[in-house]
């Protein structure tokens, strides 16, 4: 039986079809890659800003970059003694959220050429530490404070060959280390000028800097350990701010651990200091390298570089 048709079946009703335009088609195009490299460039740069402020907020939060960068201009001091801070060290919180400390150095001693060493410490957001440190050999003031010392008498034979009008550098180590009231005593008989500046600030201008261990006792690879300046406080308060955290970031330099400094901070001793500028004959005006050697505190003087003076009198 063959399907019976409805009364209402009448032909469709097919409007015409617009023919293809490929002019609106290509501008309809366009418009949707540009509405589409819109949306994606604004996309990333919000992505890069929430990634950046995550980032600071990572090395930043809770004062890690300052604490780090504090702890690394104490810590770049100690870990080259020979050497002095010539401008600010930085901390750069980077998209990872790495911190980067950058310092320049340059020799402590009188009469040696101011080379620039880099040092670099990098430190992720997983604590791992690197160090990237460019220097050059080992200075004569390096050498004068990791060597035996010489006795009073070689120091005064070779003081009597060397010409008068001299400035030295010179390493001078006590026969018992001194208590901070000793070390004050000592340094004002000898009229000696102890001015610090908060490190890092100048501190290449300083002229004393602190011997806080005998040699080979340090508690770490590093055989000596040197205060930049003259202030025992100023060692305390870096001391004090270490946290077994940092640990990681001062063996990178060699140095001891966190719990070492604060042991030595807790009851500092001075053994010997390093004074820089120091007239080798005698100074009316203050300290020199003879009155040194005829202190009975004073074990031995070592110098390290001497240099004429040429300041007008």
């Amino acid at each position: 039986m063959s399907p019976q048709p409805f009364e209402n079946d009448s032909p469709l009703d097919l409007r015409d079809v617009a023919s293809f335009d490929s002019r609106a088609t290509r501008r309809a195009v366009r418009r949707g890659l540009v509405r589409t490299a819109i949306t994606t460039v604004v996309v990333l740069l919000l992505g890069a800003t929430v990634l950046q402020a995550l980032s600071a907020y990572v090395a930043e939060g809770g004062g890690r970059g300052r604490h780090f960068t504090y702890v690394m201009d104490g810590a770049v001091q100690l870990a080259h003694p020979d050497y002095a801070i010539s401008n600010l060290g930085f901390t750069n919180p980077g998209l990872t959220g790495n911190l980067t400390y950058t310092a320049s150095l340059q020799p402590r001693a009188v009469g040696l050429a101011p080379a620039v060493v880099m040092v670099r410490v990098h430190r992720n957001v997983l604590r791992h530490v690197g160090t990237i440190v460019s220097r050059p050999p080992p200075t004569a003031l390096y050498q004068a404070l990791v060597l035996p010392l010489p006795n009073k008498d070689a120091t005064r034979a070779l003081l009597a060959r060397m010409p008068g009008a001299l400035n030295a550098t010179v390493v001078v180590h006590f026969a018992q280390p001194l208590d901070p009231a000793g070390f004050a005593r000592f340094a004002k008989a000898q009229r000696m000028s102890l001015f610090a500046m908060p490190i890092p600030q100048s501190v290449a201008s300083e002229s004393t800097a602190l011997i806080l261990t005998p040699v080979g006792k340090t508690g770490g690879d590093i055989p000596v350990l040197v205060w930049p300046n003259s202030s025992l406080s100023q060692f305390q308060t870096w001391a004090a701010a270490l946290r077994s955290g940092d640990d990681q970031n001062l063996r990178a330099l060699f140095l001891p651990k966190s719990n070492v400094f604060r042991r030595i901070a807790a009851h500092p001793r001075v053994s010997g200091f390093v004074l820089n500028q120091v007239p080798t004959s005698s100074n009316p005006g203050g300290v020199s390298v003879s009155t040194l050697l005829e202190d009975p505190a004073v074990l031995g003087v070592s110098l390290a570089s001497a240099a004429f003076d040429l300041t007008p009198r």
